[in-house]
């Protein structure tokens, strides 16, 4: 049996942290399992690993595609075992980590057998998303499937957009494809889960600290060329990282609309709640197989040393 880690949590726990200890003092590779690190944009606003945090070990999956590419929690569970195979091949532990919850169940428990969306049916949900609202979406999908969408984060476009594709091509509720049966873990490994829930109290002081940092490294710089992008057609207005924390906020201050003390207040709220969803997901959602409320690399060792010499 090959082993692995997986470190989940919400924004600004100390996830990313926890993990490059781990991997410093086990020969690990840090592989990302957040839904917005994946994409090769805005660095800085979704919190991607530091040159600093690279060059001190290896880290997999973060900024590897484009920005409009359309990352479903399949493909990125087939690239995470392939990155998991590869540091297996190194004698190298795997340390999966990310807030993404759905990503974590994927590689955790399996997909169901959900067919393969085409891109019109994303693009006519995000048609719908994009001139009658959020709001408008989700109602839409609690008209056709109340009890499943009750389920859903009513203020996730990329959750509700997903959804709402596979109601149009299958004629289904994605609640019914979620019921089938799973496909399981990946044969060969086994897992040790950790979950990262500090206090909601260091999590608020801790988003605040994060939006300092962010300003400092440039984040409004870095929205500024993005946008630039955008303008000339190299990306699209829909590509998924344009859902980040802040983006929206920020980038109305770049356009006057907005002073930067309020856009940074807007972003700090957007953050908070993010991470409160996030948090109250892993405290409801996962049954892990440790618990930390701090990210000191001590407190797993004992445990992570007597699970790597099973």
């Amino acid at each position: 049996m090959q082993r692995a880690v997986v470190i989940g949590g919400p924004t600004a726990s100390g996830k990313s942290s926890l993990a490059v200890s781990l991997a410093a003092a086990y020969n690990g590779v840090v592989i990302n399992a957040d839904s917005l690190q994946i994409y090769d944009a805005l660095h800085i606003l979704t919190a991607q690993p530091s040159a600093a945090e690279r060059a001190a070990v290896p880290h997999a999956l973060y900024g590897m595609v484009h920005p409009d590419a359309a990352m479903t929690a399949q493909s990125w569970r087939l690239a995470a075992v392939t990155a998991m195979e590869s540091a297996a091949h190194e004698n190298r532990l795997p340390i999966i980590v990310g807030g993404t919850g759905f990503y974590i169940n994927t590689l955790l428990q399996g997909m169901s057998p959900l067919p393969e969306i085409p891109a019109t049916a994303r693009a006519a949900a995000e048609a719908i998303y994009h001139e009658e609202g959020l709001a408008a979406l989700h109602a839409r999908l609690m008209a056709a499937d109340p009890l499943g969408t009750a389920r859903l984060d009513a203020q996730n476009p990329q959750r509700l957009i997903r959804a709402y594709e596979v109601l149009l091509h299958t004629g289904k509720p994605i609640s019914y494809w979620q019921a089938q049966p799973r496909q399981g873990p990946p044969s060969g490994w086994q897992f040790l889960t950790i979950a990262l829930l500090p206090p909601r109290e260091i999590l608020q002081h801790n988003c605040a600290a994060r939006i300092d940092t962010m300003v400092a490294q440039g984040a409004l710089d870095e929205i500024a060329a993005f946008n630039a992008r955008l303008a000339h057609g190299e990306i699209s207005a829909t590509a998924p990282v344009t859902h980040a924390c802040g983006y929206a906020p920020l980038s109305a201050h770049l356009r006057g609309e907005m002073s930067l003390d309020e856009s940074l207040t807007a972003m700090l709220i957007d953050t908070r709640q993010y991470a409160r969803r996030q948090d109250t997901w892993f405290r409801r959602q996962w049954q892990p197989d440790i618990t930390l409320a701090t990210a000191q690399a001590e407190n797993v060792q004992a445990n992570l040393e007597k699970f790597l010499a099973l």
